[in-house]
């Protein structure tokens, strides 16, 4: 359960910070046309290449963060957090510290 879940937030993750990334490519690629080689040459998106590059990027998004996903959802829970406490505190600090 904890890991479908870390996969479906990686996944919309990955996949809405490679739609952001085409969108601003996208609209910049368009703004440098207009201003550069509007008269020269015709401003054409490779929608077939521009898909097979997304699919790639979105698999190995994911693919390269489920490794840590997967040894996060077999940590028992009162574990998950415990890598968080400072290293060293002042000693009197230690008895208020949990």
């Amino acid at each position: 359960m904890v890991l479908s879940v870390f996969l479906l937030e990686i996944a919309l993750i990955a996949v809405l910070g490679v739609g952001i990334g085409v969108a601003l490519g996208i609209v910049f690629a368009y703004k440098v046309y207009l201003v550069y080689f509007a008269d020269i040459i015709v401003f054409r998106i490779p929608w077939d290449h521009l898909l097979l590059i997304v699919g790639i990027a979105s698999v190995a998004a994911v693919a390269s963060t489920a490794q840590p996903a997967v040894r996060a959802s077999r940590r028992p829970p009162s574990s998950r957090g415990t890598s968080l406490r400072p290293v060293c505190l002042p000693a009197r600090l230690h008895s208020v510290w949990p």
